[in-house]
């Protein structure tokens, strides 16, 4: 009757070790974590060592997750030139002192020089190209809406993106195609007669 009881709690204690050993164990059904960079369990959502993207280092350590973003100066203030990039090494987050190349970083990130600067890669107010007018973190891209007969066009104006609305066929133009004004089609060139013409043969003679 000993032998059973005594039986009978050694299964019991192992049965108990087991899921107490399934439940902690680190290499368990512990969920995975996606991001564009993985090493050994380390997440980093910028790729790596990228400094013109923000982005966080995630590791799982026993179902907790420790988070590394990248930050700017040595007290994560913004508008200073260091950046503390962070990335994963070996399964740890490490992070990567980077002087700014333009001289400015932030919000955990090194942004350029032009970051400040109003840029329209069509010129300007140019309806017949389309462009992308950009200003700091905002890009916008001419294009046509309503009938295909009108034009958002942007445009740099005191240093801040504008938009003006065109009527493309009220300036002359056929319509708005692919966020620019298209031209009138032209009438093709048809000649009803044919033209002949003969070269005239000299014949010469050598004395």
């Amino acid at each position: 009757m000993k032998k059973r009881i005594l039986l009978a709690y050694i299964i019991f204690g192992v049965l108990a070790l087991s899921v107490f050993a399934s439940a902690f164990w680190p290499f368990g059904n512990s969920k995975s974590i996606t991001g564009n960079v993985v090493s050994d369990g380390c997440v980093d959502s910028d790729g790596g060592k990228n400094a013109d993207v923000f982005g966080n280092v995630s590791i799982t350590k026993r179902g907790k997750v420790i988070t590394t973003p990248d930050k700017c100066g040595s007290k994560g203030k913004n508008n200073e030139n260091i950046l503390f990039e962070a990335y994963c090494f070996k399964g740890k987050a490490k992070q990567d002192k980077i002087n700014c190349p333009s001289g400015t970083c932030l919000a955990g990130k090194c942004i350029s020089k032009d970051y400040n600067k109003c840029i329209d890669s069509d010129g300007g107010n140019n309806t017949i190209l389309r462009g992308t007018t950009t200003f700091k973190d905002e890009s916008l891209t001419d294009n046509c809406y309503g009938s295909d007969n009108e034009l958002n066009e942007y445009s740099c104006f005191k240093g801040k993106i504008t938009r003006s609305k065109v009527d493309c066929k009220h300036n002359g133009f056929s319509g708005c195609k692919d966020g620019a004004c298209i031209q009138q089609a032209e009438e093709p060139v048809v000649n009803n007669s044919e033209t002949n013409s003969t070269t005239p043969q000299t014949n010469s003679t050598t004395p």
